[in-house]
């Protein structure tokens, strides 16, 4: 007496298709997890840039305004708008008095590509000023 294995055969065929069908939906899956995360580290990378050329614009202004009386808040304003693309929201303040100048900046950043978040920062520099003898 002989058995009869072609049910068991055509079931393991059935595994065999839903299995590759689901390692498709996998690999979809991890692709597009890839594709989020990688979106969201290259968002905080510019995001931290920015923060760096604001502080450094900022920290530039509060050296020229030591050097220069006549350097005003607009001047700081069109230097932030120039090196930080995609600031917002620009407020920016400088002080001088004897011995310190400073500056500072506060704007909402919108980083390129999709909109997951925006970043608000506060940059802030003094400078002391150095009077000649």
């Amino acid at each position: 007496m002989e058995l009869d294995r072609r049910a068991a055969d055509r079931a393991i065929r059935l595994a065999a298709r839903s299995e590759a069908g689901s390692a498709l939906v996998e690999g979809i899956a991890a692709v597009a997890i890839v594709f989020i995360l990688f979106t969201v580290v290259a968002q905080l990378s510019i995001a931290l840039l920015a923060q760096q050329t604001a502080e450094a614009a900022v920290a530039s202004a509060a050296r020229e305004a030591t050097i220069r009386p006549g350097f005003s808040e607009e001047q700081l304003l069109v230097a932030l708008r120039a090196t930080v693309p995609g600031a917002e929201r620009i407020e920016a303040g400088l002080a001088v008095d004897q011995r310190l100048s400073r500056a500072w900046a506060r704007f909402e950043f919108h980083p390129p590509g999709p909109m997951f978040r925006s970043f608000e920062f506060l940059v802030e520099a003094e400078v002391p000023v150095v009077v000649s003898p």
